[in-house]
């Protein structure tokens, strides 16, 4: 038995362990004039940005110890002896990282502590809408410009929150009071690029023109954005009898780009309520959906696009998510095999979740014939990622030889890792090569005397050899190291067998 064991969990799917994001990348293959597929005109639909928030949900631990990774991050580094401007500055670091939760903490802790000072509040209120909590955001901002109604950082802050809720709850004159909000607030690339947004969905092509020529002038994220609006109006214009759910597409592509994925669902929405067989559009609302986390609405937009297209990869990897989220396990590892089968990208991650999915559904050869794959692609980048495969090697596909191989490929890639020897350990001990793994277990608790797995391995090596106080000493040490583990439940009750 081993405490460490590595899945592909949550996050896993989309975030290798280099921790290099994993795009979804759409190739919508469309001709302006009818909107069918074409092999002229390429442009990614769907690209990062965002992508964690619809990274699969979790599933229950089938492996105890089983290292996985919240979905969330919490406020790094904050303490309880933090002072208030640090509070301030880690949390204005945060939103600077669009961690909405991390940063919320820490902002309302520097209010707690007395700043409640204009650029605080506005900074909650920005953290706030990053966590979709619109009408608390505009609440707070309202308040904020009630007092100072020429504050200008809280009119863009709240122009930004009306997009939203405009989108969210169907209601877009709330564009109209955005547009006030930020109307006589020259010079800005935020302004010029809301106002992008908004002559983008209204569709005022003169207002769209200006304001995104003017957005496009910086370097950010939205400056591109704003680029792509108007490129995407210049190729629209050559077609003179283009069809216009082509363009609205790619602007509300271009509008969940920027965030406002409320709005954008919108405009898909009207596209696919004209023409239910585009099935672009269909792909479009559906991601929509997984980001706003609507997943019985995704499921219902992406199982549409599906059933018109039953051929591309990236439409059955967004609805196995869709399913994985609903926990439909058995649906969701059938799309996304047939999303690695039809060659989707990153395929170690895909992998990763498929046998994770398996091993949860107890179909445990067919994810050790995952995991297997996943070696020989050499998609583990640290030494605990073998330790799952191994565990199904052992314990339950009872291959002692696959699971030994396993070790070997740990340990060829990982020499000087205290887990490799005690993988190592581990399947010799399998094995009944208790000699050997003795040697294997004893070199990995030299390397890192605290690592409590050795330990407990280790108690067994000696038990099985009769070396029976030895085995109580060891299973000793890795009660004390493990705490409250599983490791140290086990050596607890190893140790009273013994002293009976």
């Amino acid at each position: 038995m081993n405490r460490h064991r590595f899945s592909f969990d949550t996050e896993t799917i989309l975030y290798i362990a280099s921790g290099l994001c994993i795009a979804v990348a759409i190739g919508i293959l469309v001709t302006p004039n009818s909107g069918k597929t074409s092999s002229v005109l390429q442009s990614s639909l769907i690209d990062a940005k965002h992508i964690d928030a619809i990274a699969p949900a979790k599933t229950p631990d089938v492996v105890p110890g089983r290292v996985t990774t919240p979905l969330q991050m919490d406020a790094p580094g904050a303490n309880t002896d933090d002072s208030t401007a640090d509070l301030v500055q880690k949390g204005m670091q945060e939103l600077g990282r669009k961690n909405g939760r991390g940063a919320l903490d820490l902002l309302l802790r520097a209010q707690e502590k007395g700043d409640q000072s204009e650029s605080v509040r506005i900074a909650t209120a920005k953290a706030r809408t990053l966590l979709r909590d619109y009408a608390k955001a505009a609440e707070e901002l309202v308040i904020l410009l009630g007092k100072n109604p020429s504050q200008i950082e809280a009119k863009i802050a709240l122009a930004e929150v009306r997009i939203h809720q405009a989108g969210e709850l169907e209601k877009p004159e709330l564009l109209d009071e955005a547009a006030t909000l930020i109307k006589d607030i020259p010079g800005r690339e935020e302004t010029a690029f809301l106002t992008c947004i908004i002559s983008t969905y209204k569709n005022d092509s003169e207002q769209q023109k200006e304001s995104c020529m003017q957005a496009k002038e910086g370097t950010s994220t939205d400056a591109r954005i704003a680029g792509d609006i108007l490129a995407q109006r210049d190729l629209f214009s050559t077609f003179r009898d283009g069809n216009r759910s082509y363009i609205d597409l790619l602007f509300a592509k271009s509008i969940a780009d920027a965030g406002y994925y409320e709005l954008s669902s919108i405009m898909a929405k009207r596209i696919v309520e004209q023409n239910r067989e585009y099935r672009d559009a269909w792909v479009v609302l559906g991601y929509n959906y997984l980001v706003l986390e609507k997943y019985s609405l995704a499921g219902v937009a992406l199982d549409t696009a599906y059933q018109l297209d039953t051929t591309q990869a990236h439409i059955q990897y967004l609805l196995g998510i869709a399913y994985d989220r609903t926990n439909q396990k058995e649906k969701a590892i059938t799309f996304y095999t047939l999303a690695l089968d039809n060659q989707y990208p990153n395929t170690a991650a895909l992998r990763g979740r498929i046998a994770l999915l398996l091993t949860d559904t107890q179909q445990f050869a067919l994810a050790l014939k995952q995991y297997l794959a996943l070696a020989e692609q050499n998609a583990f980048s640290t030494p605990e990622m073998y330790v799952t495969p191994i565990w199904l090697a052992l314990d339950m596909v009872k291959d002692t030889e696959t699971a030994w191989s396993l070790a070997l490929k740990c340990k060829e890639k990982f020499a000087d890792s205290a887990v490799s020897d005690n993988l190592l350990g581990w399947v010799a001990l399998a094995q009944g090569r208790y000699s050997e793994a003795e040697t294997y277990l004893r070199a990995s608790v030299a390397k890192n005397a605290a690592y409590d797995a050795p330990w407990y391995n280790l108690g067994r090596v000696l038990e099985a050899m009769g070396r029976l106080e030895e085995a109580k000493a060891s299973y000793q040490t890795a009660y004390t190291l493990g705490k409250d583990s599983q490791i140290a439940r086990l050596a607890a009750e190893s140790f009273n067998r013994l002293s009976q």
